[in-house]
């Protein structure tokens, strides 16, 4: 998630859920990260460390092996087996054109996340909610009253591909101008940047999201507490 609070004298402009806490990206000390986590024992513990120290969850091994065992056989199927035999030529250009909102959708529902990382990617977003109507660290009980979604959330990203290549699709194979075309698809940029704005099309994440329980809540708030005192301290240094 990427975001820009300037109204507040510390700037959060990336966070990022795990399976175990949350990480909050450092603006005033660039490579810096700030992460948040518990252990089995509901002991929180914070530490900074650099990008390089940080171990991602999704890496490029992980990549790979969804690649080899989910998406190439299901290409293959879809296009040896299925689009030959049942559609015509004019169709099987029409579904290449909309094959990769297809499996951008495909693979965003087979690689979700487990419980728990959902769990702290809402706590994630309402923290930062939560810090961007107060001006200052949130409760327990106040953190409660915001939302699990965001519009800066990452995945939007997956959303907005999608509506853009059927928007694509849809003006390709409808009688219409080059004009007309132009003015569609800039009315429809503007009508879906709105909608975003708006909070109206974040529903995938409600399959990135889950409600969170107090332990989540409780690693969002002194994340974001470890965050807001490391980055004054980075403007002392400064």
């Amino acid at each position: 998630m990427r975001n820009h609070l300037i109204k507040n004298e510390v700037e959060i402009e990336e966070a990022q859920s795990m399976k175990n806490g949350i990480v909050f990206y450092s603006m005033r000390n660039e490579g810096m990260r700030i992460v948040t986590t518990i252990d089995k024992s509901n002991c929180i513990n914070t530490k900074i460390v650099t990008r390089k120290d940080l171990k991602e969850e999704f890496n490029i091994k992980q990549f790979m092996v969804y690649w080899v065992i989910e998406m190439i056989p299901i290409t293959i199927i879809i296009t040896f087996l299925i689009m030959d035999k049942y559609f015509s030529e004019e169709w099987k250009m029409r579904l290449c054109i909309l094959y990769p909102a297809i499996m951008e959708l495909w693979g965003f529902f087979v690689w979700r996340p487990a419980e728990e990382s959902k769990r702290f990617h809402a706590a994630e977003h309402m923290v930062v909610n939560a810090y961007a109507d107060l001006y200052r660290i949130p409760d327990i009980v106040e953190i409660r009253q915001y939302s699990r979604f965001h519009n800066q959330c990452g995945t939007n990203i997956t959303t907005r591909r999608v509506i853009y290549i059927l928007l694509f699709w849809i003006m390709l194979f409808t009688p219409i101008t080059i004009l007309g075309a132009i003015i569609v698809f800039l009315l429809g940029r503007k009508i879906i940047k709105w909608l975003f704005s708006k909070g109206y099309l974040n529903f995938l994440q409600r399959f990135t999201t889950s409600e969170p329980t107090d332990k989540e809540l409780m690693v969002a708030i002194e994340g974001l507490r470890a965050f807001i005192e490391y980055e004054q301290q980075q403007t002392t240094v400064l």
